[in-house]
């Protein structure tokens, strides 16, 4: 290794181990779609740029395109073009713009692999690296299951300045299941797919080596992995778990298959004996505050499980796989020999799932809510409902961007515009899903072009290795087929660490291939040497560049961030709006910094009454809305900028575009109809009646399209939640009300009215609502005496009030 070339080496490798080790304890570094978890995220992305500069000074001197594996590290970089093409008309200007630089990183990270796992060192650090780090993530998850992940007070876990926590953040997740353990991830089902890699990577380990050191350590963590796995309460792991062991098991030899269901089966017994005993504390804990003497207990419980399994293992494998293995071997040749387990595995999974879904009493030595969460798994369920509107709904939005896609984050962006019924989700749910409405039938192409070259190559070189030389990389299969399947129902790509640990196996991968060199004539081989250079020359462009946009971007959210603080200490008007354009002027398509000089400058304009403020709002908020048109955010001040103005008409055209964009959201129906009441009451006021019938005549379409849209959630399947509420409000009642009784159609005047009197949340719209229904009961001669007689005990002016509405007198 030359001197160059080790220098490189080393510091390449030395960022991505440090990326492994670290970065994965800021949420994951999940893209949430928001300020708040840009930050972390950009910063990482500065080292991965970093690491892409070295990579591209390393390939100056290594790299040459001498086979066909060299062309997927090439290949590699489709990816994030892709993304790039996707930003002209992007549904999310912003995140359009993130998603091409983490996908660069995604980038970085496979062509790395694919350079320094070529070597044994390489590859050996990069397998230390991607299971070593999930072991810590392991460990980190118990250190907070039992309360108490400060290590000895070091380590404060608050993010609210000022405070002490000595546990990470939503570790545990309590939701309506009880407490779920999720380690850095803070979402339970991504941990839990990230265990499935850990858990079956840990066993082939053991299975691979003579080292007994190296058994005792990957075998001291398969318990502590597969109790982190049930304490999830991940069904959708529970289900994907079989399905990455048949997916691996075939490339072993049967006696290994053995070895690691053996190994597998010693974990998941001891995992069974002491479940409840670390459970229980955890759940306490949880719902109850620390415990020193609970915690005590559950640790000391974990380390007796895990000791007592590694030392079977260790045993087992001294006797049977180390002194056995070749005399066994020999014996169990035969056709198809490594078909046998996996079909046996087929059989098992019948089994357990006949189990499952008879509720069988075997389920019940599981503590409650585990066995409850397994004996729940069907295809009624709501996640799986749920899930299944999501694809559905992505795939009505992919065909208003086939091709190219709407960009990266467009899911988040525009998912209220075509969704079903009115959840709240901006994670489809599926890496496959969200990455097809990103980057269109081109995208998804290219992404499924890499994934075949990379398996197919893989698995054909695997074939023809020997068994020595196809187990250096086959961790990396194991971690990247189980990330996979597993971000195909779920949102777990959008952590970016494990997108890029996925990437950094595919890479790896590449590396473990063998390929015949290409057999070029003369002449296309001095076009190759060009190419080599220029390609690197490419590398070091791009890394720059975003070294430089990634610094820009921290700097903004610098600059934001000091306007924010301004604002709490009531700085000058001046010196926070200099803050903010500053930060604008790093990012000038940032959302979060837009609208909130559009909210500023809109309260300048209330305090001093300042056109000037009032046009700056103006321009800010076009100017948002440029670069996010789908954000109900910017359609929020744009209509509260109309409001200012007491411009109805514009106010109701603002409205009528929102609904476009959100139709399942009820407080633009109730603004639609209260607009389009006000404006036929003023036409009506003014004599214009063809005015008034026309507004009015809305108002009860936008009513019907309000029944139409409540009849279409009851129709919704009794497992699937319905999501945020639809109903008919007592301001939308009472206009409608109104509306009705002045036309003279009393009676409907008073069944939309008796909607708004059961509405009771806020006093003056029911007492409104209860008027004008006791006046169209009179109307009609009849009365609810005792609904007259409680609106004259609240006032008894009411009354008055109502013989009035009676008269004509509104």
């Amino acid at each position: 290794m030359s001197e160059k070339h080790a220098m490189t080496f080393w510091i390449s490798l030395a960022i991505m181990l440090l990326f492994l080790f670290i970065s994965p304890y800021q949420r994951g570094l999940f893209n949430g779609l928001g300020m708040t978890f840009e930050k972390p995220i950009l910063t990482w992305l500065v080292f991965g740029s970093v690491l892409l500069l070295v990579l591209a000074i390393n390939l100056f001197y290594q790299w040459k395109l001498e086979s066909k594996n060299s062309f997927l590290s090439l290949f590699i970089w489709l990816m994030p073009l892709t993304f790039i093409i996707s930003t002209f008309g992007a549904a999310s200007s912003h995140m359009a713009w993130l998603m091409v630089v983490i996908n660069v990183l995604y980038a970085t990270m496979f062509a790395c692999a694919a350079q320094f796992g070529k070597s044994i060192l390489g590859v050996k650090l990069i397998e230390i690296g991607v299971v070593a780090s999930g072991y810590v993530i392991v460990i980190f998850g118990f250190l907070n299951w039992f309360g108490d992940a400060s290590l000895f007070g070091i380590m404060n876990w608050s993010e609210v300045p000022g405070q002490v926590s000595k546990v990470y953040s939503n570790a545990v997740w309590v939701d309506s299941n009880g407490p779920r353990l999720t380690s850095v991830f803070q979402y339970p089902n991504t941990y839990a797919g990230y265990l499935i890699a850990l858990l079956i990577s840990g066993a082939f380990l053991i299975t691979r080596t003579r080292r007994l050191s190296i058994v005792a350590v990957n075998a001291l963590l398969l318990v502590p992995i597969l109790l982190s796995f049930m304490l999830t309460l991940s069904r959708g792991a529970y289900v994907i778990i079989p399905v990455v062991l048949l997916l691996v098991l075939p490339f072993l030899g049967l006696f290994r298959q053995l070895l690691m269901m053996i190994y597998l089966a010693v974990t998941g017994i001891t995992m069974l004996i002491v479940l409840n005993k670390v459970s229980e504390p955890g759940i306490t804990i949880a719902q109850s505050g620390y415990n020193a003497e609970l915690a005590s207990s559950g640790w000391l419980t974990l380390l007796a499980a895990a000791l007592l399994s590694a030392a079977l293992i260790t045993v087992i494998h001294y006797f049977a796989g180390i002194k056995l293995e070749e005399a066994v071997s020999r014996k169990l040749r035969f056709k198809f020999a490594q078909l046998v387990l996996p079909a046996a595995l087929v059989v098992f999974g019948a089994i357990g799932a006949y189990l499952v879904l008879t509720n069988s009493p075997v389920l019940k030595v599981l503590p409650e809510n585990i066995h409850t969460r397994i004996a729940n798994i069907n295809f009624e369920q709501h996640s799986v409902l749920e899930r299944g509107t999501f694809y559905v709904d992505a795939l009505k939005a992919f065909k208003d961007y086939p091709v190219f896609g709407a960009g990266g984050g467009a899911w988040g962006a525009v998912y209220e515009k075509y969704q079903n019924n009115p959840y709240l989700s901006r994670q489809a749910h599926s890496f496959f899903i969200q990455h097809l409405l990103d980057v269109g039938l081109v995208g998804i192409l290219v992404l499924l072009v890499l994934l075949i070259a990379v398996y197919y190559r893989y698995i054909r070189s695997y074939v023809a290795q020997s068994a020595k030389d196809r187990e250096t990389h086959f961790v990396f299969y194991i971690v990247s087929v189980a990330l996979l399947l597993h971000s195909a129902i779920d949102f777990d790509l959008s952590f970016v660490y494990i997108g890029a640990v996925l990437f950094l196996c595919l890479g790896a991968l590449v590396a473990g291939t063998t390929a015949k060199p290409l057999t070029v004539q003369t002449k296309t081989q001095d076009q190759i040497m060009r190419f080599e250079k220029i390609y690197p020359a490419v590398l070091v462009i791009v890394s720059l560049i975003c070294i430089f946009a990634s610094l820009r971007q921290i700097n903004g959210t610098s600059q934001f961030q000091q306007a924010q603080a301004g604002l709490q200490q009531q700085k000058p008007f001046n010196e926070i709006m200099a803050s903010l354009d500053k930060a604008l002027s790093a990012s000038p398509g940032n959302p979060t910094y837009l609208l909130q000089k559009g909210a500023l400058l809109l309260q300048a304009y209330e305090q001093t009454k300042s056109e000037s403020y009032y046009t700056q709002a103006q321009e800010v908020v076009a100017l948002a809305k440029k670069y996010e048109p789908f954000n109900r955010n910017v359609f929020e001040q744009e209509y509260s900028l109309a409001l200012k103005k007491n411009d109805l008409i514009k106010a109701e055209q603002i409205a009528e575009e929102g609904l476009k964009l959100i139709p399942w959201e009820i407080n633009l129906y109730d603004r639609l109809i209260a607009l389009n009441y006000q404006l036929g009451e003023q036409a009506r006021a003014a004599g214009n009646s063809e005015a008034n019938k026309r507004y009015w005549d809305k108002a009860e379409d936008i009513y019907a399209q309000v029944l139409d849209r409540q009849s279409q959630l009851e129709k919704l399947p009794t497992g699937q939640a319905q999501g945020r509420a639809f109903n008919v409000s007592a301001n939308m009642a009472s206009a409608l009300g109104q509306m009705r009784f002045i036309r003279g159609d009393y009676a409907n005047a008073e069944e939309v009215l008796a909607v708004g009197v059961r509405d009771t949340s806020d006093e003056n719209l029911n007492r409104t609502a209860t008027r004008w229904l006791l006046a169209a009961q009179q109307k009609q001669n009849k009365l609810d005496q005792a609904l007259f007689d409680q609106l004259i005990a609240k006032d008894p002016a009411e009354k008055q009030n109502v013989e009035a509405i009676v008269s004509g007198n509104f």
